[in-house]
């Protein structure tokens, strides 16, 4: 899956000098996620590819870049990690992703307040 991963990093990169308003931050992301996977560390990246999707008003994928480099910072025990994911989560309300912005209060505790905390019950009938 790397060799597939890398033939698609070069093909955002390709587009993304061509037209980097709409592929910039999409090459980032990837070479972030490609560096994590080989053990390096992809923080720069993430945050250039964020920059870069915020400036461009990417806002769905400033959203899902945040999220990822949130994860990368709980694995790495990285203190950036809470406000990355309420980053991510606002991110998500400004785009509308209702399920999405639902599905993050029940994963995160730093989001869950009463109502979501609600939502997030098992429902019993």
């Amino acid at each position: 899956y790397l060799r597939e991963l890398k033939r698609i990093q070069k093909k955002f990169y390709k587009w993304g000098m061509e037209c980097p308003f709409n592929f910039k931050h999409k090459h980032l992301l990837i070479t972030a996620e490609l560096t994590r996977l080989k053990g390096g560390d992809p923080e720069e990246l993430y945050l250039k590819a964020i920059e870069q999707a915020r400036e461009n008003e990417f806002i769905q994928d400033e959203g899902i870049i945040t999220e990822l480099f949130a994860d990368y910072c709980f694995y790495k025990k990285n203190a950036q990690r809470e406000k990355l994911i309420f980053d991510s989560y606002y991110c998500y309300v400004k785009w509308g992703a209702i399920a999405k912005v639902q599905k993050m209060n029940c994963d995160h505790l730093i989001l869950r307040n009463k109502d979501a905390m609600i939502e997030c019950a098992p429902q019993i009938s």
